[in-house]
């Protein structure tokens, strides 16, 4: 699948950790691609139209969860055209796209004083209803 050959061209490996926006029942592409879904937002409806429709505060949040979830990478499926948030490229030449993931740490320096720097890193798994907290799935 081209999806599955796009993710390793961008450095993914089977065994990898990703996260996905949609209907994970339906991503054929992380088991042919041996990849380890570990966070989802659901979203039943086409090109997730619902996430895209929060305001941005709301989805970098969700960008944050996702990358404490251990995911390198968020996937969606036939995202909307125009309002994409930056960040997303387009996996090969297929309606799927990636968006890597950081994390924003605070890191405590001498005194107190503190900086922040975004750093790739692992954290371990959430509480997976969260999301149904934040309104974001219906599945509970």
């Amino acid at each position: 699948m081209r999806a599955v050959e796009g993710l390793r061209n961008m450095g993914l490996q089977a065994g990898d950790s990703v996260a996905l926006v949609g209907d994970g029942t339906t991503a054929y592409w992380a088991r042919l691609g041996r990849f380890k879904i570990v966070a989802e937002i659901f979203s039943p409806e086409a090109g997730s139209r619902r996430f895209w429709s929060e305001p941005w505060e709301r989805r970098k949040l969700a960008y944050e969860w996702l990358g404490r979830s251990g995911a390198k990478v968020v996937v969606v499926w036939g995202p909307p055209e125009s309002g994409m948030d930056p960040g997303w490229k387009q996996i090969a030449d297929t309606s799927y796209y990636v968006r890597f993931l950081t994390k924003v740490v605070r890191l405590v320096i001498a005194r107190g004083a503190s900086i922040q720097a975004s750093i790739r890193m692992k954290f371990p798994p959430f509480v997976p209803n969260h999301w149904a907290s934040m309104g974001w799935t219906d599945r509970t």
